[in-house]
């Protein structure tokens, strides 16, 4: 459903919400690849570094940390953005809802 109306806080000339759940639906599965494809890097990275001795071990291990420290900021990142959308989503239905009460209030 979607609505033509103006307020101060948003206008929405066209939405189709189907397309907006199914946004959410593939960000969601998006993310949890990318946290698939972190355990896997992560379990393969501890085996390696069970059997590596040596400075060049040593570098790997602070350039792995550092690197799974951004990982991490990236997929706190993605999911502020998927609940950001999962609210816009539930804030366009209430207000949305509001709107039919209020329109069929003054038709009643």
């Amino acid at each position: 459903m979607a609505s033509n109306t103006k307020s101060s806080e948003a206008y929405v000339e066209k939405l189709f919400t189907g397309d907006m759940t199914e946004a959410a639906l593939e960000f969601r599965n998006n993310i949890d690849e990318f946290d698939d494809a972190k355990r896997l890097v992560e379990r393969a990275t501890t085996k390696l570094l069970s059997t590596w001795v040596g400075r060049g071990r040593n570098m790997f291990e602070t350039q792995h940390t550092l690197l799974f420290g951004q990982l991490g900021d990236i997929q706190d990142t993605l999911y502020d953005i998927y609940e950001a959308l999962v609210d816009s989503q539930t804030n366009y239905y209430n207000t949305d809802e509001e709107l039919r009460k209020q329109i069929k209030l003054s038709i009643d």
